[in-house]
């Protein structure tokens, strides 16, 4: 909410209620004790997509985007060309902040365009090539005054 940072997206509600991909017509909600909707899925151009064979759907609310701090838990390295840390500084920039004093009201993320899911044998989370054509869109109706940062992902194609 542009008006209250405190009142966020929770990826985890919206998956409750809309499943782990979202398209048109879904809601995406907002965290306690707001419990309300932020926006909705007015158009989808990758609706027809749905789930594929392997489990796989595009714009998923799986609640997660690639951050230095699980890279540096898997890796020891350091790496802040992720996501996460590209919606930190747009967040700091617009605030007028340090990295550091933003990072806290960045949150739950929609995986726009992303063809994820998880295997069927393990359970285990997977990315694939994602189906987006030139020209595909989401469109969204604004329930609340948002504030929004949007991070292309700077991995390139996650399916590889």
């Amino acid at each position: 909410n542009a008006d209250d940072l405190s009142e966020r997206f929770y990826s985890g509600k919206t998956r409750a209620l809309h499943g782990t991909h979202v398209s048109t017509g879904d809601r995406l909600w907002s965290s306690f004790p707001h419990m309300r909707p932020l926006a909705t899925i007015t158009h989808d151009t990758l609706d027809w997509y749905g789930m594929d064979a392997f489990g796989g759907g595009v714009h998923d609310v799986i609640g997660t985007r690639c951050d230095p701090y699980t890279h540096a838990l898997l890796s020891g390295g350091q790496y802040h060309h992720c996501c996460h840390s590209n919606l930190t500084r747009a967040l700091a920039g617009h605030l007028g902040q340090t990295a550091q004093e933003a990072e806290a009201h960045v949150h739950d993320v929609l995986n726009v365009f992303m063809c994820t899911g998880f295997t069927r044998d393990t359970g285990q989370y997977f990315m694939k090539a994602s189906p987006v054509r030139p020209g595909d869109y989401i469109e969204f109706f604004a329930e609340q005054d948002l504030l929004g940062a949007l991070s292309t992902c700077p991995g390139g194609d996650c399916s590889a």
